[in-house]
């Protein structure tokens, strides 16, 4: 699906930020945009012209789990150091949506054995 708040992706975001097998967090270069070739100001302007769109693909997933327990959901896992924009992320991205439909947890520091 192409929306105007795609145009600064080199290709579909989905596919350029799934992850696979043998993942670590670790190997990913904190200031890298993968596949996006647009700037803050650019990437604030996608932002805002994707909201509806998000809000609209949130509504069909909670319809599609009102008739398929096995309907697909999403989950999104934000790690960072502390004061690295978590919060902001959550409140921009996340505040698109309809908050009744989204969970929130958040974790703290893990323990050595985890």
């Amino acid at each position: 699906m192409t929306a105007t708040s795609q145009k600064n992706w080199t290709g579909d975001p989905a596919q350029l930020l799934r992850v696979g097998e043998g993942f670590r967090l670790h190997d990913v270069d904190p200031a890298a945009t993968p596949g996006y070739e647009g700037g803050k100001s650019a990437a604030k302007a996608d932002l805002a012209d994707g909201a509806e769109q998000f809000d609209e693909l949130q509504e069909r997933l909670f319809a599609q789990s009102r008739l398929d327990d096995g309907a697909p959901s999403l989950l999104l896992v934000l790690q960072a150091m502390d004061s690295a924009g978590k919060g902001g992320i959550v409140r921009h991205v996340i505040g698109a949506t309809d908050p009744q439909g989204v969970h929130l947890k958040a974790f703290k520091k893990p323990t050595p054995e985890e």
